[in-house]
């Protein structure tokens, strides 16, 4: 059985990768956070997706964005590949929305509609700001930020761990291997975003793993 500490802990962690994944795809990287890769800031992130065998997946993406740092354009091109990866028509782009995948290329469908629901629910919603729909993937992530950091009562963690399961399971899983299918067709200039995408469909299901070991 997990200890008070070691749980809490470990929802520190993924709270902090469920965050990085979060900004990744949800805007374009300024150039202050490129500047991080330039140093070994990520590193213990990068241990983390070692210890729970996600190296290969780790490995590729740090690959890719050791190309990309090589080019003295880098934040112009990293940019010029999130449009083209995210922004454009479906037949150009693999696009972050949970509703094209699950109701046949619709956007703004019901799916959008029970996540913005579910949001409003839990007090929360998608800032003025993020002109995007409810059913962004960065969204999804972003609420597993919001709620790991809020539900620490160690108490009740059989509980939250069953339904963050559910949550990933039913709300993530039921597409975003499709979403991350199309990301790998991508010919972008660099691999990161096909690399990112890749270790994020890798690290939900070895989460849910580790969450249902504690159950």
């Amino acid at each position: 059985m997990m200890k008070q500490e070691e749980w809490l802990a470990v929802n520190e962690q993924r709270a902090a990768i469920y965050q990085w994944f979060s900004a990744w795809f949800a805007l374009e990287q300024t150039q202050a956070q490129l500047d991080c890769y330039h140093s070994e800031e990520l590193n213990g992130l990068y241990e983390l997706f070692d210890q729970i065998g996600l190296t290969s997946e780790c490995t590729r993406f740090k690959k890719a964005i050791a190309a990309l740092l090589k080019d003295q354009d880098a934040r112009l091109e990293l940019s010029a590949d999130f449009a083209q990866h995210f922004l454009l028509d479906d037949k150009v782009s693999a696009l972050p929305y949970a509703s094209f995948y699950l109701e046949d290329g619709k956007l703004y469908g019901d799916v959008e509609t029970k996540m913005r629901a579910f949001l409003s629910e839990n007090k929360l919603e998608v800032s003025a700001e993020f002109k995007e729909p409810a059913d962004h993937l960065a969204v999804y992530l972003e609420l597993m930020v919001h709620w790991i950091q809020k539900d620490k009562n160690f108490a009740e963690y059989l509980r939250i761990n069953t339904e963050q399961v559910l949550f990933l399971t039913n709300g993530l899983l039921s597409w975003l291997p499709e979403f991350v299918a199309a990301s790998q067709k991508q010919k972008l200039r660099y691999d990161v975003y096909s690399a990112l995408s890749a270790l994020l469909l890798a690290f939900i299901r070895v989460d849910i793993l580790l969450l249902k070991e504690d159950t």
